[in-house]
């Protein structure tokens, strides 16, 4: 949901599946391709059996829940519930404000897939480039917008959140890699409204930006399975482990 990895150690390969079928599954939500009132157990059940599709149904509805029965929270819960809840804090908060207005919802869902884009850009959610700051001969965390192929999705719990937290600042530069074969995260969330208005498909979505935005490199070369990339990982020391 935030160009991330989902689990560790999670292999490459899975995460870019998950990335781009939750790019197609929103983007669905909010073009009215998929049904606002399908509940869990009736969506993402069959969606296992389709192509590449069963790492991010399994996300949603595991097999170990399918099989246990009914006691499964969600089952039965219509997936409209992943975008209808407002809440002050997406973490924290203990109520929430439940949205009924369809329209909303699916620009809710619309907004969660040019959230996954523009995250996609940020340095500590995955690496299109190096770090970009030497200093003293260590990979210390910077804001720059680069538009390479991914190489690594970033797993959030191995990293410092202080050091993860300056890449999410907005670019002090953008990298000479954009404009070229990658759109930057302007150009691409503006390409998704436009696809939006004039109601194309979520599946021509998903093969825009993997064309375009979560573009693998050539022959995979130099791809990595989840880590905490070398400018966020968390400080060693003897206070390390409390946090």
């Amino acid at each position: 949901m935030a160009s991330y990895s989902s689990s560790k150690p999670e292999e490459y390969e899975v995460t870019m599946k998950k990335v781009l079928s939750w790019a197609w599954f929103a983007y669905g939500i909010s073009n009215g391709e998929i049904a606002l009132d399908s509940t869990f157990d009736e969506y993402f059940v069959p969606l296992k059996s389709r192509e590449g599709r069963k790492e991010f149904a399994e996300s949603f509805y595991p097999s170990s829940e399918e099989n246990d029965g009914s006691d499964f929270m969600l089952k039965g819960q219509e997936i409209a519930w992943i975008f209808n809840n407002l809440c002050a804090d997406a973490f924290d908060s203990e109520t929430c404000t439940v949205i009924h207005d369809s329209r909303t919802i699916r620009l809710s869902a619309l907004g969660a897939v040019l959230h996954l884009i523009q995250d996609s850009f940020s340095q500590s959610h995955a690496n299109r480039e190096s770090c970009t700051q030497i200093k003293k001969g260590e990979n210390v965390a910077s804001s720059v917008m680069n538009c390479s192929p991914i190489t690594q999705f970033y797993d959030y719990s191995d990293q410092s959140s202080d050091k993860h937290e300056i890449s999410d600042h907005m670019p002090v530069k953008v990298g000479e890699s954009c404009g070229e074969d990658i759109d930057d995260a302007i150009t691409a969330s503006a390409k998704i409204i436009w696809f939006a208005t004039k109601n194309k498909s979520a599946l021509e979505v998903e093969n825009y930006l993997k064309e375009h935005v979560f573009v693998s490199p050539k022959n995979n070369k130099g791809i990595k399975d989840a880590g905490p990339g070398v400018c966020y990982k968390k400080d060693e020391g003897f206070f390390s482990w409390l946090f």
